[in-house]
């Protein structure tokens, strides 16, 4: 799974402009969101972010 890294997103959209299944949604105020129930995970977003603020979450991690 995919998220954006708040810390670093100019919030330029970039990658909801990239993404082919429109699954990065801008909110209200005016930062973006993966939708991961529509993402295919087809990694277009990151290869698009000139700021490489989208990052894949490891899901077998364990939370500290």
């Amino acid at each position: 799974m995919y998220f954006i890294d708040k810390s670093i997103c100019t919030q330029c959209g970039e990658c909801a402009a990239s993404c082919p299944f429109e699954s990065i949604v801008e909110q209200e105020d005016g930062s973006f969101v993966i939708d991961a129930h529509i993402c295919t995970e087809c990694g277009e977003c990151q290869l698009n972010c000139p700021f490489e603020a989208i990052c894949e979450k490891d899901e077998n991690k364990e939370s500290a």
